[in-house]
């Protein structure tokens, strides 16, 4: 498989709002700066597909991969080409006009396709395992989850579940002080098994929300832990879909802090979804759903509402 250079953006906008009858929002462009240097890009998979790469020629960049905080981006690649994948991470300082990107390198190479690339069982790429970044502002720490598409510790037993911090108090540092993350697991003893799609999410306080799906398409649970600025949760249950046939589903879908409330905005697939002879008979996800709930949720007994409530 050949290398493919994929030169990744961050674009910096403004938004106005004109008030009329109805409020429209305008988008103007400030500026685009670009992230790998010369010569460098993020990977992508080339060939053909499940030949050379599964679901989608895509990885980089993919997900809950940018977070903005305190005049700083920060974005989360894989380095092309297949020959090198590594996970990186790149900060910019927005207070600073025209200051440079700051990437570390991490060890960490993408794994492929349930791991094939890493023990050398086949070539193919997996667009899936994204890798999601929040910042907690309780204590300056950098916190990325990635590279996982609902493996076990049996098959993957140092790779089914990657998450890196860093040393506290080091979001934020000068440029030439911003160092390679430490590793460990969200909580020690914690199950991590089997997890796809991280997200994170920070509350006004600068705690994180991680949330990450169990399980398969169709056949799994949505979990949620809390970072308090020092430890992490137990996992607890945020939406229950290993249950009895027909009614074994996953929820797809995303969440976001706003104004004190935790939004989710979701929709429902069904394992039984390309069945037509089943109630279900959707093709793939079906429906649109919202709720909130207020304040940062606690565990799985946390009051849900709807827009009407």
């Amino acid at each position: 498989m050949k290398k493919n250079q994929l030169v990744l953006f961050v674009l910096i906008v403004f938004v106005s709002i004109t008030i009329t009858a109805q409020k429209e929002l305008d988008v103007v462009l400030d500026s685009s700066t670009k992230v790998t240097p010369d010569g460098e890009g993020g990977l992508y998979f080339a060939g053909t597909k499940d030949v050379n790469y599964r679901f989608s020629q895509r990885i980089t960049p993919h997900g809950d991969c940018i977070d903005v905080v305190n005049g700083y981006a920060f974005i989360t690649w894989y380095k092309g080409g297949m020959d090198t994948r590594n996970l990186m991470l790149s900060r910019k300082n927005l207070n600073i006009p025209n200051s440079p990107w700051v990437t570390i390198q991490f060890p960490h190479k993408h794994v492929g396709q349930g791991g094939e690339l890493l023990n050398g069982t086949g070539i193919r790429g997996d667009s899936h395992n994204t890798a999601a970044i929040g910042v907690s502002t309780i204590d300056d720490t950098i916190h990325i989850i990635y590279d996982m598409h609902a493996y076990s510790s049996a098959s993957l037993p140092n790779d089914f579940f990657n998450y890196s911090v860093s040393l506290k108090n080091k979001a934020f540092v000068p440029d030439n002080e911003f160092t390679l993350a430490i590793f460990n697991y969200l909580k020690s003893g914690g199950d991590y098994e089997r997890m796809t799609y991280p997200m994170i999410h920070r509350a006004d306080d600068g705690s994180l929300i991680a949330r990450y799906r169990q399980g398969g398409s169709g056949n799994g649970d949505i979990l949620l832990a809390h970072y308090d600025g020092s430890v992490w949760s137990n996992n607890w249950l945020f939406h229950e879909g290993t249950l009895a046939l027909p009614n074994r589903n996953n929820m797809y879908g995303g969440e976001r802090f706003l104004n004190g409330k935790f939004y989710s905005g979701f929709s429902i697939r069904y394992s039984t979804n390309n069945d037509a002879n089943t109630s279900n008979g959707y093709l793939l996800n079906s429906g649109l759903y919202y709720a909130y709930t207020n304040g940062i949720p606690a565990n799985a007994y946390t009051p849900w509402f709807d827009s009407f409530s």
